[in-house]
Protein backbone atom coordinates (compact mmCIF):
# COMPACT_ATOMS: atom_id res chain seq x y z
CA UNK A 1 0.00 0.00 0.00
CA UNK A 2 1.68 3.12 -1.25
CA UNK A 3 2.13 6.19 1.66
CA UNK A 4 -0.60 8.09 -0.24
CA UNK A 5 -3.45 5.42 0.31
CA UNK A 6 -1.86 5.00 3.62
CA UNK A 7 -2.62 8.85 4.43
CA UNK A 8 -6.04 8.84 2.94
CA UNK A 9 -7.17 5.54 4.82
CA UNK A 10 -6.07 7.47 8.50
CA UNK A 11 -8.03 10.45 7.48
CA UNK A 12 -10.79 8.64 6.71
CA UNK A 13 -10.87 6.46 9.74
CA UNK A 14 -10.59 9.75 11.83
CA UNK A 15 -13.62 11.19 9.72
CA UNK A 16 -15.77 8.02 10.49
CA UNK A 17 -14.28 8.33 14.26
CA UNK A 18 -15.28 11.75 15.15
CA UNK A 19 -18.72 11.82 13.41
CA UNK A 20 -19.89 8.81 15.25
CA UNK A 21 -18.36 10.96 18.58
CA UNK A 22 -20.29 14.04 17.73
CA UNK A 23 -23.73 12.30 16.82
CA UNK A 24 -23.49 10.67 20.15
CA UNK A 25 -22.64 13.52 22.06
CA UNK A 26 -24.59 16.00 20.11
CA UNK A 27 -27.90 13.80 20.92
CA UNK A 28 -26.85 13.84 25.00
CA UNK A 29 -27.30 17.20 26.86
CA UNK A 30 -24.79 15.97 29.50
CA UNK A 31 -22.12 14.84 27.44
CA UNK A 32 -20.70 11.57 26.07
CA UNK A 33 -22.60 8.43 26.82
CA UNK A 34 -22.71 5.11 25.01
CA UNK A 35 -25.31 4.53 22.64
CA UNK A 36 -27.32 1.74 23.27
CA UNK A 37 -28.32 -0.75 20.12
CA UNK A 38 -24.92 -0.31 18.57
CA UNK A 39 -22.66 -3.37 19.54
CA UNK A 40 -19.02 -2.60 18.52
CA UNK A 41 -18.89 -5.44 15.92
CA UNK A 42 -21.61 -3.40 13.63
CA UNK A 43 -19.37 -0.27 14.49
CA UNK A 44 -16.33 -2.38 13.30
CA UNK A 45 -17.93 -3.67 10.13
CA UNK A 46 -19.31 -0.56 9.19
CA UNK A 47 -15.95 1.29 9.30
CA UNK A 48 -13.99 -1.74 8.06
CA UNK A 49 -16.37 -1.17 4.75
CA UNK A 50 -15.60 2.33 4.61
CA UNK A 51 -12.14 1.70 4.74
CA UNK A 52 -12.56 -0.86 1.97
CA UNK A 53 -13.95 1.78 0.08
CA UNK A 54 -11.51 3.99 0.10
CA UNK A 55 -8.75 1.83 -0.80
CA UNK A 56 -10.44 0.44 -3.25
CA UNK A 57 -11.19 4.12 -4.94
CA UNK A 58 -7.92 5.39 -4.57
CA UNK A 59 -6.39 2.67 -6.74
CA UNK A 60 -9.04 2.50 -9.00
CA UNK A 61 -8.45 6.44 -9.35
CA UNK A 62 -4.16 5.25 -9.94
CA UNK A 63 -5.19 2.92 -12.36
CA UNK A 64 -7.02 5.47 -14.19
CA UNK A 65 -4.10 8.10 -14.28
CA UNK A 66 -1.85 5.28 -15.64
CA UNK A 67 -4.49 4.26 -18.16
CA UNK A 68 -5.12 7.75 -18.89
CA UNK A 69 -1.74 9.25 -19.62
CA UNK A 70 -1.51 8.65 -23.19
CA UNK A 71 -4.90 7.93 -25.08
CA UNK A 72 -4.46 4.67 -27.40
CA UNK A 73 -4.11 6.77 -30.81
CA UNK A 74 -1.23 8.50 -29.18
CA UNK A 75 0.15 5.84 -27.25
CA UNK A 76 0.11 3.98 -30.94
CA UNK A 77 1.91 7.18 -32.87
CA UNK A 78 4.61 7.64 -29.78
CA UNK A 79 5.21 3.79 -30.68
CA UNK A 80 5.51 4.46 -34.09
CA UNK A 81 7.56 7.39 -34.44
CA UNK A 82 10.22 5.75 -31.76
CA UNK A 83 10.95 2.88 -34.00
CA UNK A 84 10.58 5.09 -37.11
CA UNK A 85 13.26 6.96 -36.02
CA UNK A 86 15.50 4.10 -35.91
CA UNK A 87 14.81 2.68 -39.02
CA UNK A 88 15.71 5.82 -41.01
CA UNK A 89 18.67 6.04 -38.68
CA UNK A 90 19.94 3.34 -40.34
CA UNK A 91 18.80 4.34 -43.74
CA UNK A 92 21.12 7.58 -42.97
CA UNK A 93 23.70 5.52 -42.22
CA UNK A 94 23.75 3.63 -44.86
CA UNK A 95 23.60 6.81 -47.23
CA UNK A 96 27.14 8.24 -45.99
CA UNK A 97 28.84 4.72 -45.87
CA UNK A 98 31.27 4.95 -48.63
CA UNK A 99 34.38 6.87 -48.31
CA UNK A 100 33.67 10.14 -49.84
CA UNK A 101 30.67 9.96 -51.14
CA UNK A 102 26.97 11.15 -49.81
CA UNK A 103 23.81 10.07 -51.21
CA UNK A 104 21.74 13.21 -50.92
CA UNK A 105 18.89 12.58 -51.87
CA UNK A 106 18.46 9.94 -49.27
CA UNK A 107 19.86 12.52 -46.55
CA UNK A 108 17.72 15.10 -47.79
CA UNK A 109 14.36 12.75 -47.19
CA UNK A 110 16.09 10.99 -44.05
CA UNK A 111 16.80 14.62 -42.16
CA UNK A 112 13.24 15.99 -42.92
CA UNK A 113 11.42 13.00 -41.76
CA UNK A 114 13.60 12.18 -38.81
CA UNK A 115 13.00 15.92 -37.88
CA UNK A 116 9.20 15.52 -38.33
CA UNK A 117 9.11 12.42 -36.54
CA UNK A 118 10.84 13.77 -33.84
CA UNK A 119 8.76 16.93 -33.11
CA UNK A 120 5.97 14.93 -33.19
CA UNK A 121 6.99 12.64 -30.62
CA UNK A 122 8.14 15.74 -28.27
CA UNK A 123 4.95 16.76 -28.48
CA UNK A 124 2.95 13.63 -27.83
CA UNK A 125 5.07 12.75 -25.25
CA UNK A 126 4.88 16.32 -23.25
CA UNK A 127 7.89 15.72 -20.68
CA UNK A 128 8.59 18.37 -18.54
CA UNK A 129 10.54 21.56 -19.84
CA UNK A 130 14.35 20.62 -19.35
CA UNK A 131 16.49 23.61 -18.01
CA UNK A 132 18.66 24.73 -20.99
CA UNK A 133 22.67 23.61 -20.76
CA UNK A 134 25.37 24.61 -22.80
CA UNK A 135 26.47 22.02 -25.07
CA UNK A 136 29.09 21.91 -28.63
CA UNK A 137 27.34 23.73 -31.54
CA UNK A 138 27.86 21.35 -34.42
CA UNK A 139 27.98 23.52 -37.31
CA UNK A 140 27.05 22.10 -41.23
CA UNK A 141 28.29 23.44 -44.11
CA UNK A 142 27.46 22.70 -47.63
CA UNK A 143 29.94 20.19 -48.38
CA UNK A 144 30.04 16.54 -48.44
CA UNK A 145 32.60 16.13 -46.20
CA UNK A 146 30.87 18.63 -43.41
CA UNK A 147 27.36 16.72 -44.12
CA UNK A 148 28.92 13.48 -43.82
CA UNK A 149 30.74 14.21 -40.37
CA UNK A 150 27.35 15.45 -38.81
CA UNK A 151 25.50 12.53 -39.74
CA UNK A 152 26.87 9.99 -37.83
CA UNK A 153 26.50 13.05 -34.24
CA UNK A 154 22.68 12.85 -35.20
CA UNK A 155 22.92 8.96 -35.21
CA UNK A 156 24.60 8.96 -31.44
CA UNK A 157 22.02 11.72 -30.36
CA UNK A 158 19.44 9.26 -32.06
CA UNK A 159 21.23 6.17 -30.18
CA UNK A 160 21.48 7.92 -26.74
CA UNK A 161 17.33 8.82 -26.46
CA UNK A 162 16.60 5.73 -27.58
CA UNK A 163 18.83 3.92 -25.24
CA UNK A 164 17.01 5.87 -22.26
CA UNK A 165 15.91 3.95 -19.37
CA UNK A 166 12.74 6.01 -19.08
CA UNK A 167 11.45 4.78 -22.45
CA UNK A 168 12.35 1.58 -20.31
CA UNK A 169 10.78 1.46 -17.42
CA UNK A 170 7.50 4.05 -18.84
CA UNK A 171 6.36 3.08 -15.66
CA UNK A 172 8.55 5.34 -13.53
CA UNK A 173 9.17 8.88 -13.01
CA UNK A 174 12.90 9.85 -13.17
CA UNK A 175 12.87 14.11 -13.63
CA UNK A 176 16.89 13.59 -14.45
CA UNK A 177 15.80 11.06 -17.45
CA UNK A 178 13.00 13.26 -18.57
CA UNK A 179 15.02 16.07 -18.77
CA UNK A 180 17.87 13.88 -20.74
CA UNK A 181 15.40 12.74 -23.01
CA UNK A 182 13.70 16.60 -23.42
CA UNK A 183 16.98 17.80 -24.42
CA UNK A 184 18.02 14.77 -26.76
CA UNK A 185 14.60 15.49 -28.94
CA UNK A 186 15.51 18.72 -28.98
CA UNK A 187 19.07 18.39 -29.99
CA UNK A 188 17.88 15.92 -32.83
CA UNK A 189 15.40 18.33 -34.19
CA UNK A 190 18.35 21.31 -33.79
CA UNK A 191 20.53 18.98 -35.79
CA UNK A 192 18.21 17.00 -38.53
CA UNK A 193 16.84 20.17 -39.62
CA UNK A 194 20.70 21.49 -39.67
CA UNK A 195 21.65 19.06 -42.09
CA UNK A 196 18.59 19.24 -44.41
CA UNK A 197 19.28 22.74 -45.24
CA UNK A 198 23.05 22.31 -46.12
CA UNK A 199 21.97 19.40 -47.83
CA UNK A 200 19.44 21.30 -49.70
CA UNK A 201 21.91 23.95 -50.42
CA UNK A 202 24.58 21.75 -51.78
CA UNK A 203 21.80 20.06 -54.04
CA UNK A 204 21.15 24.02 -55.28
CA UNK A 205 24.91 23.91 -56.01
CA UNK A 206 25.21 21.13 -58.11
CA UNK A 207 22.44 21.81 -60.78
Amino acid sequence: MTSKIRSLVRFALVVVLWSMQAEVEGQTPGGPQTRPGRPDTVQGELQRQYEMQVIEKALNAERARRTQRFPPLILQQIKSDFLGIQVIDRKLLQAISTPGKVDLEVVLKSTSEIRKLTQRLKKNLSLPHAETIERSKVTVESTIESIGQAVPVLSRLIEDLVSNPMFEQSKLIDSRLSAKAQRDLDSIIELSGDIRNSTQKLQRTKL
